[in-house]
């Protein structure tokens, strides 16, 4: 629930459930959300807090913009952020009441970055290489959907990578272009790893 006018200061919500907010910028009145256990903090962005109380926990995955997420004690008088999470678009964060741990990692699915000088469109970027070193096409995934992905062998950025890949979304693509060059992937937390052996030079192009 939400009250029929916002206070000077800050606006404040109280959920139960699920819901999905699109919040104006104002850093003046940030934006807060209780729900259970947890604050979420903004000052402006798109999020959705979901709650499930059947397994006591809470989810918060950011589309655009930037919150933080910490414990509630005492339903907004007596807030601890001193272990709470930042999140950043198409990270997540779970939070177990029973054991009062933070969890973050990625959003199930990734999407294009939003940004304001685009009129809160997706970011485009190439995703059509041809013989395009490993560590451009992961620069433009990374910089595509605010994702950091690291090379756990740094050879692999040697590594040559031809192909259209603009139709799939951010796994799909990792997934092609890891089989095209001899490596996979795992998630680790908020980042993507990438394994493998690589190429010890870049070959020469035709």
């Amino acid at each position: 629930h939400y009250p029929a006018h916002f206070l000077p200061l800050k606006r404040e919500v109280f959920l139960e459930g699920e819901a999905f907010f699109e919040v104006s910028k104002n850093a003046q009145r940030p934006f807060f959300v209780y729900n259970n256990n947890i604050v979420t903090h903004v000052l402006g962005t798109s999020f959705t807090v979901k709650a499930n109380p059947l397994t006591n926990q809470v989810e918060v995955s950011v589309r655009s913009g930037k919150v933080e997420v910490y414990e509630n004690k005492g339903n907004g008088k007596n807030v601890d952020n001193s272990n709470g999470v930042i999140l950043l678009p198409n990270q997540k964060v779970s939070y177990n009441e029973t054991a009062r741990q933070f969890a973050p990692s990625l959003v199930d699915s990734p999407l294009p970055l939003l940004t304001e000088e685009n009129g809160e469109k997706p970011v485009r970027r190439t995703t059509v290489f041809e013989e395009a070193p490993l560590s451009k096409v992961l620069s433009s995934l990374e910089k595509s959907y605010g994702v950091e992905i690291v090379a756990e062998n740094q050879d692999l950025y040697n590594c040559l990578f031809t192909g259209d890949i603009s139709q799939q979304d951010l796994f799909t693509r990792l997934e092609i272009v890891c089989q095209a060059t001899g490596a996979s992937y795992e998630i680790k937390g908020t980042k993507v790893l990438v394994k493998g052996k690589g190429c010890t030079t870049v070959p020469l192009s035709k």
